[in-house]
């Protein structure tokens, strides 16, 4: 099945004003409706043993940075559209928040979406345009308190969640206004202990196709961006106690591919996160940060043109680890030559627990991209654990400098509560006449990196010794982040600090360009 997902992310932040005991979560986005409009939709996560969720009220401040020296302003407040409950649970099995938006109704979560227009050709938001100052205007909400209930040290704290568009950046583009992408899936309330989780966060921006780039983010207590105080060891990148080797410590050096997970793994281009957590009552916090990256139309250079933020408190829970959720394994980031087909065989495995599980489990496979010409299938449907194949015959005008995304998502019988695995995928594809690169995939280029994998230092090899060129490194998004000159030289030594990723290496011999593939671990 085929379907394709258009993501529009987070914009703003929001404040909500009611007892904390009801709020585990929160994100935004906001869609373009022009001449300066803006349709901010928030999405609120309930707890639905807790209170109801009140009236929401939108504010904003501007400055540089993140910061509000051009002062807040009051917005109106969210109208309420809709309201549904998440809960993780079985398809067939009872809704515990029922009826909806009611005190103490059930062990569930709801997610509560609200608009609201803004605009900013009046005031007061209009204060904030054509002021060099004030570039960057960032929609804020808070919360008194977070939950006591919480073990890694916020715990009572003041909820902020923010989010922000950058409006000097973005007049340095060919468009200048933005509709951002949007969290795709279903944030985690809970995660069972002992047990690997695989979550994803968004897949790319198919509505004015920027660049996105994910990190953790420190959740904030007070603004302008004062962040929590965790306990130690946690901290913004190590949220909670992940199974690590040795065991003394959180923050041990993350594996995602072993049978069980090692550490808090992030991967910063798919926005894939993996942990499995250890400790059976701990209830964590985690936060993450998506930044939109738009072309500077006289340069050139990637422009942030906006940061959203979501945030989730997550109970673990030590009543569920008689099954292991699927596994997805495969290339997670691929390169193709424009105009050609590329296919990649993906494995879903699905352990069987015994004695506990006396029935393995067949996982349901679904897929989504944001683009078009993506073709999956079953390799076999007889197997129990199956294989996807992805093929995407591209053409010329593919190229981009951006990657293009998909994702797969894996579920097994298993519930209450049901824990689905999603992988995200990342495909970019170059233009190899230009580069003169006539395969990506080549396993022998006439020139090579060495060591491939490497870790930090690592060497082009060419053919013959050449006077002069220039080595380009950009990353997997397109993103130019290092330049080095050569002069009479065969072996081009590349000595510089990268994260863990995929990088292209581009450079000219001859009058022609040439771009090399390399792995930084």
């Amino acid at each position: 099945m085929f379907r394709k997902i258009i993501p529009f992310l987070v914009f703003g932040a929001i404040t909500i004003q009611a007892n904390a005991s009801h709020l585990v979560g929160a994100d935004m986005s906001y869609t373009s409706l022009g001449s300066g409009k803006y349709k901010i939709t928030l999405k609120v996560y309930r707890d639905c043993r807790g209170i109801s969720l009140g009236t929401l009220n939108l504010t904003a401040f501007a400055g540089s940075n993140g910061n509000n020296t051009c002062g807040t302003v009051n917005l109106n407040s969210f109208t309420r559209v809709n309201v549904s409950d998440i809960t993780n649970n079985c398809p067939n099995s009872a809704k515990p928040c029922n009826p909806s938006n009611t005190s103490s109704s059930g062990n569930g979560v709801e997610e509560h979406v609200l608009e609201q227009i803004v605009d900013f050709g009046i005031a007061p938001l209009k204060n904030f345009v054509n002021n060099s100052s004030c570039c960057e205007v960032t929609f804020s909400a808070n919360e008194c308190c977070r939950s006591g209930s919480i073990t890694t040290g916020p715990a009572g704290a003041d909820f902020y969640i923010t989010c922000s568009i950058d409006l000097c950046n973005l007049k340095r583009t060919n468009k200048p206004e933005n509709t951002s992408p949007r969290w795709v899936y279903k944030p985690i309330v809970k995660a069972c202990c002992n047990v690997p989780y695989y979550g994803a966060n968004d897949i790319g921006d198919t509505t004015d196709f920027d660049s996105i780039t994910f990190s953790m983010f420190a959740p904030i207590q007070a603004l302008p961006n004062t962040p929590v105080t965790y306990s130690s060891p946690f901290s913004a990148q190590y949220p909670l106690t992940s199974y690590c080797i040795p065991p003394t410590s959180i923050q041990c050096t993350p594996n995602p591919t072993l049978e069980t997970p090692k550490g808090f793994y992030m991967d910063t281009v798919t926005g894939d996160f993996v942990f499995t957590p250890i400790k059976c009552d701990e209830v964590p916090v985690i936060s993450f940060e998506q930044k939109e990256w738009r072309k500077d139309a006289t340069t050139g250079s990637w422009l942030c043109i906006g940061k959203t933020h979501r945030e989730m408190q997550v109970w673990v829970n030590n009543n569920c680890a008689s099954n292991f959720p699927p596994r997805i394994l495969g290339e997670r980031k691929m390169a193709v030559c424009a105009g050609q087909k590329i296919c990649e065989t993906i494995k879903i495995l699905d352990k069987t627990i015994t004695p506990m599980q006396t029935v393995a489990d067949t996982p349901t496979i679904m897929w989504s991209a944001n683009f078009t010409g993506a073709v999956f299938s079953i390799v076999d449907t007889v197997q129990r654990e199956q294989e996807v194949q992805f093929c995407w015959q591209t053409k010329l005008s593919d190229a981009a400098d951006i990657a293009y995304g998909f994702s797969i998502t894996a579920n097994d019988s298993q519930c209450n509560p049901n824990f689905p695995s999603t992988a995200n995928f990342k495909v970019k594809v170059i233009d190899c006449n230009k580069s003169e690169v006539k395969n990506i995939k080549s396993k022998v280029p006439t020139e090579r990196i060495i060591p491939n994998p490497s870790n930090w230092q690592f060497a082009i090899v060419l053919q013959k010794e050449i006077s002069h060129t220039e080595v380009i490194v950009s990353d997997f998004a397109g993103r130019k982040i290092y330049t080095k000159t050569f002069n009479d030289s065969k072996e081009l030594l590349m000595d510089f600090q990268l994260p863990s990723g995929i990088y292209f290496a581009n450079f000219e011999i001859d009058n022609q360009l040439r771009s090399l593939k390399f792995v930084i671990e």
